[in-house]
């Protein structure tokens, strides 16, 4: 009998980077590459990190991801509960990759959505 086992080491592991900007009381966490449960833990660990630096508002900018999956989307529902009332959460997302699926799961109700970061800055006066 043969043997069909895939060689897992040649397919490439998913991966995100995370830059951070402060814009006056705002702090932007510019996302860019995939989102999902191998990369998930590290939004949220960036995420938490930035709530506990107590700004008024987070901006979690979405618009370099090219997939956001199950466990993306998990990650701005926890960031909601997480910011409370205390601090403004706005999400950045345009486009099938990343505004889709916020929608379609109806995250959009819960959280702000905007289809760029100016479009947060003049809505929010920071």
């Amino acid at each position: 009998m043969r043997s069909s086992l895939i060689d897992l080491s040649s397919i490439p592991a998913p991966e995100v980077v995370i830059n951070r900007q402060r814009l006056n009381a705002a702090l932007i966490l510019e996302v860019s590459g995939t989102v999902d449960m191998v990369t998930g833990p590290q939004l949220l660990a960036a995420v938490r990190s930035a709530l506990a630096e107590g700004p008024e508002k987070l901006v979690i900018d979405l618009t370099g991801v090219t997939f956001l999956a199950a466990a993306g989307l998990h990650v701005l529902d926890v960031a909601r509960e997480e910011a409370g009332d205390a601090v403004v959460l706005a999400v950045v997302a345009h486009g099938p990759a990343t505004a889709r699926p916020i929608e379609i799961t109806g995250l959009d109700v819960i959280v702000d959505l905007y289809p760029t970061v100016d479009d947060v800055m003049s809505s929010h006066a920071a």
